[in-house]
């Protein structure tokens, strides 16, 4: 009898070296995980210290953190962001990543945002908006935003983008590059219009200048958007767009567009339909239109057209189209 218990003791102590070994682990990351959490929760506050600095102000109520044992959630309650004349406000937005991997964050946004400048205002609805974020080891930064529904709401004007897509990544270089993609864009005002099929491929250049700078000051220091692919679909024909958009010192918009396809001819026309263009404009303009895809088919060659926009106004073909918006009423300083 001594000896079966001198044979099953020592494989008892294993056992218990094995618990005691399991307990002390699932001590250790509670105190590790509640430790990294409290350093996460710290790292929007300093963050958001380190903004102020540069006139953002950002305002929250409070910031709930959950998500224990295998993820970090920050839940920042009633937040509002303050810049020059700017304010964006939420009411609720999370920050979500694993406790062993913070180059990568989940953001959900699952509430409306408001934004307001002066007398002005929008309002962005959404559904299941959730946004990635990773930050890699050379610093490169990739940002995609995802949503069933995007609804933009300005005056009297409503923009549905269905089933967007927005993706940034920036490097150590001065650009942004941008892709943007939606199903479909409706915009309904006093009447419809509805584009299909939407691709923006573009870079923003000087995009560190744009942290510290108003847009306008931006743009005048070799700011703006390099549109490389601006492709959409109007009743089943493609159009195509590349150039320059930016902004000159009187805060006018500064734009050299080309632009290929058979969409173009439909554009005017819905633009002719809803009263931004007058009948004589659009028959000088489809008149052109005309000559260039003869004198292109003589030589084999895809019609190619100009847009371009200076002191406020835009030109198609050298024709003047309509006037532009004044965006300093609106959400320019």
């Amino acid at each position: 009898m001594k000896s079966n218990q001198s044979i099953k003791a020592p494989g008892l102590k294993y056992i218990i070296l094995m618990f005691l070994f399991i307990g002390l682990s699932i001590l250790i990351y509670i105190y590790w995980y509640f430790q990294v959490s409290e350093n996460s929760k710290n790292y929007l506050i300093n963050y958001k210290e380190k903004l102020s600095h540069q006139d953002i102000k950002i305002e929250w109520a409070e910031i709930e953190t959950k998500g224990f044992p295998y993820r970090i959630e920050q839940n920042i309650n009633d937040i509002k962001i303050k810049f020059n004349d700017h304010i964006i406000e939420s009411k609720n937005i999370k920050f979500i990543n694993q406790p062993w991997n913070f180059r990568h964050f989940l953001i959900k946004l699952e509430n409306n945002i408001n934004l307001q400048n002066k007398d002005q205002s929008i309002k962005i609805l959404n559904e299941n908006l959730i946004s990635s974020l990773i930050i890699e080891k050379d610093l490169t930064k990739r940002l995609s935003i995802q949503s069933n529904l995007l609804n933009i709401l300005f005056r009297d004007i409503s923009i549905k983008l269905l089933m967007p897509e927005f993706h940034f990544r920036s490097t150590n270089k001065e650009n942004i590059e941008a892709f943007i993609s939606a199903n479909t864009l409706l915009i309904n005002d006093l009447n419809s219009m509805q584009i299909d099929k939407i691709i923006i491929e573009a870079d923003i250049l000087n995009a560190n200048n744009l942290n510290n700078q108003s847009l306008i000051s931006w743009s005048i220091m070799n700011g703006g958007i390099d549109i490389k692919n601006f492709t959409f679909i109007i009743n089943n024909n493609p159009l195509y767009f590349n150039g320059f958009l930016g902004l000159d010192k009187n805060s006018e918009i500064l734009s050299s567009i080309s632009l290929k396809g058979q969409g173009v001819e439909d554009l005017l026309k819905i633009m002719k339909k809803k009263n931004i263009i007058n009948s004589d404009i659009y028959k000088a303009s489809n008149l052109i239109i005309k000559t260039i895809n003869i004198s292109s088919k003589l030589i084999d060659k895809e019609p190619t057209y100009s847009l371009n926009s200076q002191n406020g106004e835009l030109y198609f073909m050298n024709i003047k189209l309509l006037k532009l918006v004044d965006l300093k009423k609106y959400f320019l300083n």
